[in-house]
């Protein structure tokens, strides 16, 4: 039987569209992967530093400010960088929430695991800290230079007092680019955690000292020791801070010594 112009038209389409479904079927088969949406974080590890001479708690309210972050990194796109001129982001892989915000609940749980202040809390409604603990994120990203990957982040942190004077810092804590070793981004957020917990090691021990520093020296007492031990490293006001022996552990130290607590390195 004859088709009609119509028909054959018809019938065209019909072939056309049955090619199609064909090839998306090759391509969207069982054995096809179909890429997920993946969300990250990165939260407060375990952390103690070994500095015996320590009189924590100190008798202070200290409040956390939200931590500001460059316009770059200001939102839930986690940057690749290529180059220095060059950049990219991928929709698949997000932070789970804004880095400024995610910093912040870090160093918050940081400081409170530490049990440095009497108080430490990111908003004071009814009364007035005694100091505030402000910070920047400057950077936190990957290098992707090939089959090479390298992890980012640098931040800073001050401490005022009710007057608005500086009281510790500013301090910019960066450890440069990190290599990583495997592409797959958890890899890379397991060291930006592992930097972070690094910098947080740091922020608490020079803060330790600077608080027992100040207590001795309002009772009258040589406060000298604790500033001239070999190997200092100079704080962001300029005082000499001891290097302490970090030791591991697997569980939270009761007594005021503590140690930090190694996480496990990508591979």
């Amino acid at each position: 039987m004859a088709m009609g112009r119509h028909g054959l038209r018809a019938l065209s389409l019909a072939l056309s569209l049955s090619a199609s479904l064909a090839g998306c079927g090759g391509l969207l088969g069982g054995k096809a992967a179909i890429r997920q949406h993946r969300l990250f974080i990165i939260e407060a590890e375990p952390l103690s530093l070994n500095l015996p001479d320590s009189e924590r708690p100190y008798p202070f309210k200290v409040e956390i400010g939200a931590f500001e972050v460059k316009r770059l990194y200001d939102n839930e796109k986690i940057v690749f960088r290529l180059s220095p001129q060059e950049i990219k982001t991928d929709r698949y892989h997000r932070w789970a929430v804004r880095p400024g915000n995610m910093i912040t609940d870090a160093v918050e749980q940081y400081l409170s695991d530490a049990h440095l202040f009497a108080d430490i809390r990111q908003e004071f409604l009814d009364t007035t800290p005694d100091f505030t603990l402000t910070g920047t994120v400057e950077a936190i990203e990957r290098f992707d230079s090939g089959n090479l990957w390298y992890a980012s982040l640098v931040i800073s942190m001050q401490l005022v007092d009710k007057r608005n004077e500086i009281f510790w810092g500013p301090r910019e804590f960066t450890a440069g680019k990190k290599q990583v070793y495997i592409e797959d981004f958890s890899h890379t957020v397991v060291t930006l955690r592992q930097l972070l917990r690094g910098y947080m090691a740091e922020a608490i021990r020079e803060l330790d000292i600077r608080f027992l520093t100040r207590k001795l020296q309002d009772e009258g007492l040589p406060f000298a020791h604790l500033l001239d031990k070999p190997n200092g490293a100079q704080n962001g006001s300029g005082d000499s801070v001891p290097a302490l022996v970090d030791t591991a552990s697997s569980t939270r130290e009761p007594h005021p010594g503590y140690e930090i607590i190694p996480g496990k390195a990508a591979p």
